[in-house]
């Protein structure tokens, strides 16, 4: 696949993530204005369940081409100079995720040249940057408040069932 190809279909997959998102929000809040905990003092493995995938995250090694393009966005993004904290903190996780597409769209955005970056022999690093944003929005629809808000009228009656057995959540009007 071509260079713009890829950042055609990485562009897209943010786009997707922060769909689900939004949405994975939308869903938080109904969950939470509906269900309480049994015990009153949960676990933090159950807290996290409700909001976040319990799969863990792999360490990612870090590619010459990846920390290259780090240190050249680090100079213009950097708080200390001129840059924001935000978009430094971005680029850190761009960066500790091994997302090359991410970092170069941010440096196509700073004008940094990025030419080195459309040789086909980095295509693997590529494919890996839209893996992981693909598996970071199937990450946020692996929560039991987006099951709640994906499932249908008859499936809300088995996944109260389940919650109660599995996580000792219960609807706040039967508390």
């Amino acid at each position: 696949m071509s260079y713009k190809k890829w950042v055609y279909k990485y562009k897209y997959l943010q786009v997707e993530f922060e769909e689900v998102k939004q949405q994975k929000e939308k869903y938080l809040i109904e969950f939470n204005k509906l269900f309480d905990f049994k015990d009153k003092n949960p676990t933090p493995t159950v807290k996290d369940a409700i909001e976040k995938s319990s799969k863990p995250k792999p360490k990612v090694p870090k590619r010459k081409n990846t920390k290259n393009l780090y240190k050249k966005l680090s100079k213009k993004i950097h708080p200390d100079r001129g840059g924001s904290s935000e978009e430094f903190i971005e680029l850190n996780e761009l960066y500790e995720e091994g997302d090359l597409l991410g970092m170069i769209t941010k440096a196509e955005e700073y004008e940094i040249n990025t030419d080195e970056f459309k040789e086909d022999k980095i295509e693997l690093e590529f494919e890996h940057s839209c893996l992981q944003l693909e598996e970071k929005t199937n990450e946020l629809k692996q929560t039991l408040a987006w099951q709640w808000g994906e499932a249908g009228d008859k499936d809300k009656q088995n996944l109260i069932a389940m919650f109660e057995h599995m996580y000792g959540l219960i609807l706040k009007e039967n508390a």
